[in-house]
């Protein structure tokens, strides 16, 4: 067929998208000389850029900045609940297995000086996925895990709370899953993704306290865990 129409519409699309690119250039750099060299133009931009991405994280409403406290909270009480089960699991088990084996605990919180943010988040927007909404890391991530290696395998328990939507509202999710590795340690995330562990994400909403959230979340949380082992348990 004849493609001139449909390459008519490409090349004008790009040429808007083009001037749209000149136009927010020069709302940005302004005045700016034309001789400026790139650099400077480079670094007018990047500042730029700073700026949306803090007033992004920025909540509009103080009000809002209490769903972050009470995430925080959350996501001290995830690595305490997972450290329970990883205590009982090594008391019952780790006399059968070899020395190199074992089950242990990882976890990132954002004061961490060891900046890991930005780990697990593909399982992570996988499990907000099938619950339905997108989650934002930008916002807020938080995560912990419990490895499960007691001798090829090695699978995992991911907890991780984050934002929700493109802007942050006041209300963030925590997401359970259980993620499949491989006996060479690589995880397998094409042919075996990562197992939602809950019918629905956990909601934290700034309007709630904390004490009831974490009186919500604990059982919540256990649940989720306990069918993220029995999975491994049928694994073996």
């Amino acid at each position: 067929g004849n493609l001139q129409p449909l390459v008519s519409v490409f090349a004008e699309s790009q040429r808007r998208e083009f001037t749209r690119a000149i136009n927010i250039s020069r709302e940005i750099l302004g005045d700016a000389p034309l001789e400026a060299d790139h650099q400077a133009r480079f670094k007018m931009l990047a500042q730029s850029a700073a700026k949306k991405i803090a007033a992004r994280k920025e909540p509009e409403n103080k009000e809002w900045e209490n769903g972050l406290i009470i995430a925080r909270d959350l996501s001290i009480l995830s690595t305490e609940v997972l450290g329970d089960a990883r205590r009982i699991l090594a008391e019952n088990i780790s006399a059968t297995i070899t020395k190199h084996a074992g089950f242990s605990m990882e976890y990132y919180h954002e004061n961490d000086i060891d900046y890991r943010g930005d780990h697990f988040c593909q399982p992570a927007y996988n499990i907000a996925s099938q619950h339905g909404y997108q989650a934002n890391f930008l916002v807020f991530h938080e995560w912990a895990r419990l490895v499960l290696h007691p001798e090829d395998d090695r699978s995992s328990i991911l907890v991780s709370i984050h934002g929700v939507g493109r802007k942050y509202r006041g209300v963030l999710a925590c997401g359970v899953c259980f993620m499949p590795y491989a006996a060479d340690g690589r995880q397998i995330m094409t042919t075996n993704p990562p197992t939602a562990l809950t019918d629905e994400a956990f909601q934290i909403n700034y309007q709630d306290s904390r004490d009831s959230a974490k009186k919500r979340f604990r059982p919540w949380l256990e649940k989720a865990i306990q069918r993220g082992l029995a999975i491994w348990h049928e694994s073996l």
